[in-house]
């Protein structure tokens, strides 16, 4: 009887619990690897994405700022015969408030703003944009019959002005050109009498 028991313990069923095997496990790390290099190449381009469109909301604010205060300021203009007109490179403002500013395009590509005179300010110059093409910038001048003016002596024929700036980034190869026209505020009333000098 004894020996029967014994005999019965031994054919007991065996247990069925099972680990991973060796060829499973290299499979796993071999899929977790591709998974990993998939993700990072695609955090990675995001990433390029990013710093791209972030590079070019700059660029383009840049531009936008310097075109529109250049234009504003032309627009507040008293009288023509402020204009050096015989520069496409350069244009010489005087205001209402007795301030005078000068805008120049430069051939070390940069639009710089001088600050001539102010009543609260003094004398001051600054860099608007360095990302100018100075060969392709220039500020021309028009007459009522929408003739070009390119002579001083005919300034208080100005009536109008047209800027036209092409706006480039040399290291990522953006480019923008804007073109308007600015009639300045007070040249639409024609030149002023000796009593209002």
């Amino acid at each position: 009887k004894t020996m029967k028991n014994n005999k019965e313990k031994n054919s007991s069923p065996k247990s069925t619990a099972k680990g991973f095997t060796l060829i499973e496990l290299i499979i796993t790390v071999i899929a977790i690897g591709i998974f990993g290099a998939i993700t990072a190449n695609i955090l990675g381009n995001a990433s390029k994405v990013y710093s791209k469109t972030l590079n070019k909301q700059k660029f383009v604010s840049e531009v936008r700022s310097s075109f529109f205060r250049l234009n504003r300021e032309i627009n507040l203009q008293t009288w023509p015969t402020n204009d050096d007109i015989s520069s496409s490179k350069t244009i010489n403002i005087k205001g209402s408030d007795n301030w005078e500013s000068q805008y120049s395009f430069q051939s070390n590509n940069k639009l710089r703003l001088n600050l001539i005179q102010h009543p609260s300010l003094g004398p001051t110059s600054q860099i608007l944009s360095e990302k100018i093409n100075y060969s392709s910038s220039n500020i021309y001048y028009y007459n009522n019959q929408n003739n070009l003016v390119t002579n001083n002596s005919d300034a208080n024929s100005v009536i109008l002005n047209r800027i036209s700036i092409l706006f480039n980034h040399p290291t990522h190869g953006y480019s923008m050109n804007l073109d308007s026209y600015v009639s300045p505020y007070n040249f639409r009333f024609g030149n002023p009498m000796e009593y209002h000098e």
